[in-house]
């Protein structure tokens, strides 16, 4: 059944291609010009592909913001960064740096979430063309997480103020590299809200274009150890209840002759989500390790709620290539962050 999400009147209705429905995802890639949705059986564990009209589907319940191009990257300045990944378990450390490359002084809100979705955070103001160096084992000892900077004013309400860039160095046993903070163009993937005052405290309400789709592209798990991360960007940071890192729907993992297969619940958890590439995870007809063999590569396709990502290939007797990067992605969602409010105390 079709209906109209302004006001809840019936539009029509389509039929399941057969048995019962287990799981429907939209689907604007595979079939270039057209809008289909995929049909998983509940018992014989086949999936079934049919054209819908096109923009009546969206990427994790929302709306799709973007269709390919999106904006968010580690390569430019923004008023808000995302480091997906810090930390200082047993002997791993990170480095963060944020540097303010504008020309007026900028102050920022640092927000540390860790993987059960706790929240500290702290203030720096970083003057023109000056950097923040501080390491995990300095600013969160002993455990694994990852951060939001947002540049705020002096009541501490996050404003726009394109300036801000980062990045992270990484050095977790057998995964070690650097990575470039997600940076969100205030203004356009970011736009923060007046203060919105409750019975506990000052919070803000940040409209996030946030990606939600992503196109990993992998090794064969048989030559290469592979984690995927992803830090989630949907909710109330003050609450504890931040989500979107979760896989939604329907993934498909596939090898360089376009062979493949379907998959669900790669990812799991919260705000936070660290999953393992394996032979045989995620679970794919016939295993991934056959899917994508040794000396071969091929790409993984899922979604989330909202967040960012890395990719963290193992340096070790296993890998030949390995480091540390950010996930492709290939479609956006609107969603809202809730984040505290104070008086900076740099």
């Amino acid at each position: 059944m079709k209906i109209k999400k302004s006001d809840g009147s019936f539009i029509g209705s389509f039929s399941s291609p057969s048995g019962r429905d287990e799981d429907l995802e939209c689907d604007i890639v595979n079939f270039p010009g057209k809008t289909a949705v995929w049909s998983k059986d509940a018992y014989n564990n086949t999936i079934t592909a049919f054209e819908i009209e096109p923009g009546t589907c969206a990427c994790s319940g929302g709306a799709v913001v973007d269709g390919g191009n999106v904006p968010i990257t580690d390569q430019k300045a923004g008023s808000m960064l995302v480091f997906p990944y810090y930390t200082n378990a047993g002997q791993a450390d990170t480095r963060i740096q944020i540097t303010n490359a504008g020309v007026d002084p900028v102050k920022v809100h640092i927000l540390l979430l860790d993987k059960s979705c706790q929240q500290l955070d702290y203030y720096a103001c970083i003057t023109p063309n000056g950097s923040l160096t501080d390491k995990a084992s300095v600013f969160d000892p002993a455990n694994t997480g990852y951060i939001i900077a947002l540049a705020v004013n002096d009541t501490g309400q996050p404003i726009v103020a394109n300036r801000l860039i980062g990045n992270a160095f990484v050095n977790d046993g057998e995964y070690v590299d650097n990575y470039g903070a997600e940076a969100f163009w205030g203004g356009a993937e970011y736009v923060p809200s007046v203060v919105a005052n409750n019975t506990k405290n000052n919070t803000a309400n940040l409209t996030l274009k946030a990606p939600c789709e992503f196109a990993v592209e992998i090794q064969s798990p048989k030559d290469a150890v592979q984690r995927v991360i992803v830090a989630g960007l949907r909710g109330d940071v003050n609450m504890m209840s931040v989500s979107g890192a979760a896989q939604e729907g329907t993934g498909f993992a596939y090898n360089a002759q376009e062979q493949g297969g379907s998959f669900q619940k790669f990812l799991t958890g919260s705000c936070f989500s660290d999953a393992l590439i394996t032979n045989t995870f995620p679970r794919v007809p016939t295993t991934l390790g056959t899917i994508i063999n040794t000396g071969n590569a091929g790409h993984m396709r899922f979604s989330i709620g909202a967040g960012v990502g890395l990719l963290m290939t193992a340096k070790n007797s296993q890998s030949r290539f390995y480091g540390i990067r950010t996930l492709h992605k290939t479609k956006t969602t609107q969603v809202t962050l809730t984040v505290p409010v104070f008086m900076p105390t740099c």
